[in-house]
């Protein structure tokens, strides 16, 4: 399995940022990186990131990171343990991580709660990439189980602890920062298929659309 290299890079919304910046220039207009700014403003973003072995804060405006528990950072062990695709969830509260370890082909997920600095295992599988908690916070959905360049996905219900796989081996992954799934509204699950078309899982149907 080709290891993830995610944590080399700076997050996601570091790089979109230079990409509007950029393009404001190009087009000799900086309304897209002014609307960028606003929507960051009034939304109030938190944003992690994942540096060598250890995940911060990191604020996209001013480039700066600080650690994510007060006065100290959360590590992990580089370079066998890496950390893939880290989400805020449950109103900032929490940070979903999936930790992997690729030399013993196991994967961890794991949420930890930013006011303690507890940790909650979920599940223990082989690696695991593009953890995302659905919008009503009641599901994860991530990819598993790497074979002939496809994945599988399963959805964790955090009520019950009971997992399922709804798509065997059939889900692309490309890229850094192409997560592959994304949830909608109603529990909808988008994924990419192995021909890189774009297919919907329903929850309350049990089955793809």
């Amino acid at each position: 399995m080709k290891k993830s290299t995610n944590r080399n890079f700076p997050n996601l919304f570091f790089l979109v940022l230079l990409i509007l910046l950029t393009t404001g220039k190009a087009f000799g207009d900086n309304k897209i990186y002014q609307d960028f700014i606003k929507d960051y403003n009034d939304n109030k973003w938190k944003i992690v990131v994942v540096q060598r072995n250890k995940i911060k804060y990191g604020d996209p405006i001013s480039g700066k990171i600080k650690p994510l528990f007060g006065n100290r950072d959360y590590t992990f062990n580089s370079p066998v343990e890496s950390v893939d695709c880290p989400s805020l969830c449950f109103n900032n509260n929490k940070l979903l991580i999936a930790k992997n370890n690729y030399f013993d082909n196991i994967g961890k997920l794991i949420l930890i709660d930013l006011k303690t600095g507890t940790e909650k295992l979920l599940t223990v599988s082989k690696p695991i990439v593009s953890p995302i908690i659905s919008r009503d916070d009641n599901y994860i959905a991530y990819l598993s189980d790497y074979n002939n360049l496809l994945y599988s996905l399963y959805i964790l219900d955090l009520k019950s602890g009971k997992i399922e796989t709804i798509i065997d081996n059939n889900v692309k992954h490309i890229g850094v920062y192409d997560t592959a799934i994304s949830w909608g509204n109603n529990n909808q699950l988008f994924y990419s298929d192995k021909d890189k078309n774009i297919k919907v899982f329903v929850v309350a149907l049990a089955k793809p659309i």
